[in-house]
């Protein structure tokens, strides 16, 4: 009894981190299919163009990254740097403005400060982008700001 116990406890585990890989890789995963779909649009111009390829190679990446570290199953040490809180807020909206503009929501930010902090910006654009995507699903009349 105790064998199985411990082999349903793994298997427990093992299903709650497949959960959370698969929610992880999604939103890059989405916002890289919104990207490609703005690049099929004839009326976008190059620089434009090489942006969006830009930013679909990127978040190509942060998928990637996000497999490795659940891959590898250790905890590395997280590499701290100074962030500008504005830079970051503003990766994070440009990234989701496609998978926003998918459902009618328009995102508006208003950062008045220069502020830094310490952290991690992968984490911290991630957590960015969680927010922003959980609030445009949020949005019941799927039209908004």
């Amino acid at each position: 009894m105790r064998q199985d116990y411990i082999q349903l406890e793994k298997s427990k585990v093992l299903s709650e981190m497949a959960s959370t890989v698969a929610h992880e890789v999604k939103n890059p995963l989405t916002t890289v299919q919104g990207f490609v779909q703005l690049l099929g649009n004839e009326k976008v111009d190059t620089n434009k163009k090489e942006w969006y390829v830009s930013i679909v190679l990127e978040e190509l990446k942060r998928a990637e990254g996000i497999i490795t570290d659940y891959l590898s199953l250790s905890k590395h040490t997280d590499e701290i740097t100074s962030l500008l809180v504005k830079e970051e807020v503003n990766y994070a909206v440009e990234i989701m403005k496609p998978f926003a503009m998918r459902f009618g929501v328009n995102i508006i930010t208003d950062i008045n400060t220069d502020g830094k902090i310490e952290g991690n910006s992968q984490k911290l654009r991630q957590s960015l982008i969680n927010i922003i995507k959980n609030g445009v699903e949020a949005m019941e009349s799927r039209e908004g700001r």
